[in-house]
């Protein structure tokens, strides 16, 4: 009943804007978010709201993605700033070294590890050399009994040690780690940078 409900984008919108602070995910990465005139891919966009909220999509080039059409059709009605695309994270559709700045937010645990080792793998290659990835994922607490009960019931079912998060992109190298308060949750926050790869 809950999933079907929050497959509605307004409906899921609205929740989205209720229960979530993501105030916090935007101080969380504020040293990496603030620069204007970045090149933004935001994976798993849904509606929009939460970029909307955390990046400045007026004066950066922002584009969130997701394979949801009907969150695209809401999220393309609903904001006037950012490009809204349908397209799927293992697939994009972008050249080279494209992004500054590649984002997951609260998406990677909707993922099994086939589809999110593909997806990251995908953004190796879009994003810049210089380019940074952030993540930000829930995880279960121990004696955060209300938080456990409610990710479990979670409609994303691969909610992840924070260390089985960093091994799903071993072409990214880790340099910081940490953990925020994403109420009613404790989030793991990551930032990576690309691994250089040898050529074949």
């Amino acid at each position: 009943m809950l999933s079907k409900l929050l497959s509605i984008p307004a409906v899921f919108d609205l929740q989205q804007k209720v229960c979530n602070n993501y105030n916090n995910v935007k101080v969380e990465f504020a040293d990496y978010i603030d620069a204007e005139a970045m090149c933004i891919l935001d994976i798993g966009c849904s509606t929009g709201v939460c970029g909307q909220e955390i990046f400045d999509t007026e004066n950066s080039d922002y584009i969130g993605i997701d394979v949801t059409i009907k969150y695209i059709e809401y999220a393309c009605q609903a904001h006037k700033h950012g490009k809204y695309m349908v397209m799927d994270g293992r697939n994009l559709d972008f050249p080279d070294d494209s992004f500054d700045l590649v984002s997951f937010i609260g998406v990677l645990h909707h993922m099994d590890d086939a589809v999110a080792k593909a997806c990251l793998e995908e953004v190796h290659r879009v994003i810049k050399p210089t380019g940074h990835l952030i993540v930000a994922e829930p995880v279960f607490t121990a004696n955060a009994l209300a938080s456990n009960v409610l990710l479990s019931l979670d409609r994303g079912d691969f909610i992840r040690e924070s260390a089985e998060y960093i091994s799903l992109a071993p072409q990214f190298d880790v340099v910081r780690k940490r953990f925020f308060s994403f109420p009613p949750h404790r989030f793991v926050s990551l930032v990576a940078t690309p691994k250089k790869m040898l050529q074949a």
